[in-house]
Order: C-alpha cells, then sequence, then structure tokens
C-alpha cells in the first residue's frame, strides 16, 4: 500500500507597508496656545497666539491666516515666510478688547495649492472677566455688578442676579434689595453644577486679605451642595478653598463614600448643605496667597437628579484687608475680643481726643461716636449689631 502523507501549517509572510509620502504642499493649523480653550482671561484685551505646521515637501512663501471673534466678520492676514517644509511657525495676532463674559475665537488657514484642507481651521471658548478691586464690597445692586456665570454642561444656565423673593430665601444685605440666587423666586433645577466666578484679584497690592461674603441657603441635606474653589492659573486648574475646620467657613468635611449614609454623593470633604435661612456673614483668610497676582475663586452649586430646594443667595461679596490682634500690638493697640459675642474694648497707646465709626462691609456707618477727650480705652457698644464683619474706625483728634 501507499501511504502519503501531507503536512498542513501556517506561514507567515511580511511585507513591508506601502509609503506614505507628504504632500508637495499642506499647511495645518495645529493648536490655538491662547486664548485658551474654557480658559479666563483678567481684563478685557486678548491676544490670539497660534501654531502653524509645514505639513508638506514645498516651502510655502506665503499664507493667508483668517480669524474672527464670536462669528463676526473675519480678519485676513496675508504673512509672507519662507516657511520650510516639517517647521512650526508661531503666530500672534493684534489685541482685541471684548466685553466681560463668554467668547469664542476661529482661525484658518489658507495657501495655494494645499492638498488637505480639513487640518486648516480650529476653534475655541473662553472666558473674559473683570479686574477686581481689593477693599472694594460688591453689592450686586447695580448692573455693571455682574459676576461671571458658568455650567458644567454649558445649560440649564442657574445663577441670577436679582431681587430674592423666596419663602425662605428673601433677605438682602444691609438695605441693598438686589444679590445672586441659584433661583431668586422659586427652587433650584436637579441635576446642574454650575459657577459663579469672581472677579480677578491682585493679592499683592494688600496686606492681610480676607475674603468676605453674605450668605443663606436651602440645600437638600446631604445630597445637593454649595462649596468654593479658587485658582490661581487663570482658570486652567481649580481647587477647593479651606476646610470644613476653618472658622466661618463650611457646615459639613462629608466626602463621597465615607460610609456615613447612602448620600453626600457630591460632597467634596467642604461644603454647605442644609438650611440656613438668615442671611449670615462669611469669611476665610487669604494670607496665604498673598503672593498670587491674578487670584479667582468660584461658587460651586452642585445638585443631584432628584428633590430640589429654594438654593443660594449671596450678597456684598469681596476681599478686603483685615487688620489682625498682632499688628494691633505691634503699635501698641488693643482691641479685644476678637471675634466678640458682645462689646469690644479698645486700648489706646496714650490718652487721646477721637472719635470713632463702625461700618459695615459695604462702608456704610451704622455707629458714629465723637468727641472722647483725653482717654486711652473705650468700650465698643456691639450687641445691638447682627452677626456679621464690622470695621472699627478711629480719628485722632489732637494729632
Amino acid at each position: 500500500a501507499n501511504i502519503t502523507a501531507s503536512t498542513y501549517g501556517r506561514g507567515v509572510w511580511r511585507s513591508a507597508l506601502p509609503s506614505v509620502s507628504s504632500p508637495p504642499t499642506d499647511i495645518k493649523l495645529t493648536k490655538i496656545n491662547a486664548p485658551q480653550l474654557g480658559g479666563i482671561i483678567c481684563g478685557v484685551s486678548v491676544t490670539p497666539q497660534i501654531e502653524i505646521l509645514n505639513n508638506g515637501t514645498n516651502v510655502i512663501s506665503s499664507f493667508d491666516l483668517i480669524y474672527s471673534f464670536d462669528g463676526e466678520t473675519p480678519t485676513t492676514v496675508t504673512v509672507n515666510n519662507n516657511f520650510a517644509s516639517g517647521s512650526s511657525l508661531t503666530v500672534d495676532l493684534p489685541s482685541n478688547s471684548l466685553a466681560p463674559g463668554s467668547h469664542s475665537f476661529s482661525a484658518e488657514v489658507m495657501t495655494s495649492g494645499d492638498a488637505f484642507t480639513s487640518n486648516n481651521v480650529l476653534s475655541t471658548t473662553f472666558l473674559i472677566n473683570k479686574v477686581g478691586t481689593v477693599d472694594v464690597v460688591n453689592s450686586f445692586e447695580n448692573d455693571d455688578q455682574d459676576l461671571l456665570e458658568s455650567n458644567a454642561e454649558e445649560v440649564n444656565f442657574l445663577w441670577e442676579r436679582g431681587e430674592p423673593t423666596g419663602v425662605l430665601l428673601n433677605q438682602t444685605s444691609f438695605g441693598g434689595t438686589k444679590a445672586y440666587g441659584t433661583n431668586l423666586d422659586g427652587n433650584y433645577s436637579d441635576g446642574v453644577k454650575a459657577f459663579l466666578v469672581s472677579e480677578c484679584y491682585d493679592l499683592t497690592t494688600i496686606s492681610d486679605p480676607v475674603l468676605i461674603f453674605e450668605m443663606a441657603f436651602d440645600l437638600e441635606s446631604d445630597f445637593d451642595v454649595l462649596y468654593v474653589e479658587y485658582s490661581t492659573d487663570m482658570g486652567s486648574t481649580w481647587s477647593l478653598l479651606g476646610t470644613a475646620n476653618d472658622p466661618d467657613l463650611y457646615n459639613s468635611s462629608r466626602i463621597n463614600g465615607d460610609g456615613v449614609a447612602n448620600d453626600c454623593q457630591l460632597c467634596v470633604g467642604g461644603q454647605w448643605t442644609r438650611t440656613e435661612s438668615d442671611l449670615m456673614s462669611y469669611r476665610y483668610d487669604l494670607a496665604s496667597y498673598t503672593s498670587e497676582s491674578s487670584f479667582l475663586f468660584r461658587f460651586v452649586f452642585n445638585s443631584d437628579s432628584n428633590t430640589n430646594n429654594e438654593g443660594v443667595v449671596i450678597d456684598d461679596l469681596g476681599i478686603r484687608s483685615a487688620l489682625s490682634s498682632q499688628d494691633l500690638e505691634s503699635n501698641q493697640f488693643y482691641f479685644y475680643p476678637n471675634p466678640t459675642g458682645g462689646d469690644v474694648t479698645v486700648k489706646l497707646p496714650k490718652p487721646s481726643d477721637f472719635s470713632y465709626t463702625i461700618s459695615n462691609v459695604t462702608g456704610k456707618v451704622l455707629i458714629r461716636a465723637e468727641d472722647f477727650s483725653s482717654t486711652d480705652q473705650l468700650v465698643v457698644p456691639m450687641k445691638g449689631l447682627a452677626a456679621g464683619l464690622y470695621f472699627l474706625s478711629i480719628e485722632f483728634l489732637d494729632g
């Protein structure tokens, strides 16, 4: 018998991939360096900067750069440059002044014989922010006192400035009529993460800076939250400001998954939740940030997918300098107790003739006492004032 055996197996073939050659002419818009996507620009002037690549084999002697803000009539700039193959070019465009708020920027490059026009266009969105003034408190009474508002999903915008008329949240500070709220006449929306962004502050110009504001809130307990974040890089990154251990700040230190209960999924370790319907004073010492020339903070409101309350009202917001007890003592001034639940005592370095005033955070004088003669100590009555931050000013009459 004849037996024939065959072997079947797998063969391995290797063939060279076809080479990909660059086209003779291909100009590519690779990046918008400024304004950055989602970034915040402090001040009204924006200077766009873009990066371009010669992705072809030929030298590009000239190309057109077309750009526009907010979809308005575009501007065309012709760039004459012996743009070598494989090289990149950074182009700074003229500065433009824009109003505070949300804006868009788009750019396009064009050159004769371009093989691929699909890589010629880029666009970005950004925010223009006002420069804040330290020692000035924003009462939100006027149209020019608006703050930036934005949402994580860019839908269901929440924060609004006006008169709060809720059942619980209907107060404004010291006789004003307007404030910022999540919904001034009803409940907030479910499933929203919304930001109320401060102006840009230069903290190098102020000693002992303190963030101050008045606030009342009505939030679904341990499900809906409010907290404050800060940024020192024009909004590129944000971090939680302070902790629940800081005085005059958050009322909750819980975090998501802390095992206490099946709630607080939106908690970040320091936040306000539950209800405090009376307008109260809050403050945070910013001494750690006195080297920052572009300091931003924002209120972050975050609600879950069901059950909503009246939300948040914020008034009299700003950054002010606070004279510390140490500063007072170094000048032989003594002011105690601070903080106080009642009257305070002021001890002067020597018997003097003086007057004093007590004002609130907006600068409104609440108490004026004049013509104290040849005394070095007085008791300042504070018991009739609501809880909050006040400023004592002493004017010496005898030089």
